[in-house]
């Protein structure tokens, strides 16, 4: 069975991007999603997302709602979009 990954950044214009990652993934794709649209989509182990192209926080707030996540990947150097604290307090891992 598929991990389910949650993308909540675009993608499509990165070549086959999206392709390969449902060829591993169940994957959720919501380019600009609201908070609460995350929060809808909370039973996934996997978020992907780009600090630049979301505007949603992952902190406590909307964190606290996915028992099952178990990484947060993200396509950038930074981190301050992601609550390093609270994930490492869960054990899940921020790549």
């Amino acid at each position: 069975m598929k991990k389910k990954l949650l993308c909540i950044t675009p993608v499509s214009h990165i070549g086959s991007l999206l392709e390969k990652m449902m060829k591993s993934f169940d994957v959720i794709y919501l380019p600009d999603p609201s908070e609460s649209e995350v929060i809808e989509n909370a039973d996934v182990e996997i978020i992907f997302t780009n600090p630049n192209k979301s505007k949603v926080f992952l902190g406590e707030k909307v964190l606290k709602h996915f028992s099952r996540l178990i990484a947060i990947t993200t396509a950038s150097t930074g981190t301050v979009h992601i609550d390093q604290q609270y994930c490492s307090s869960r054990g899940v891992k921020v790549i």
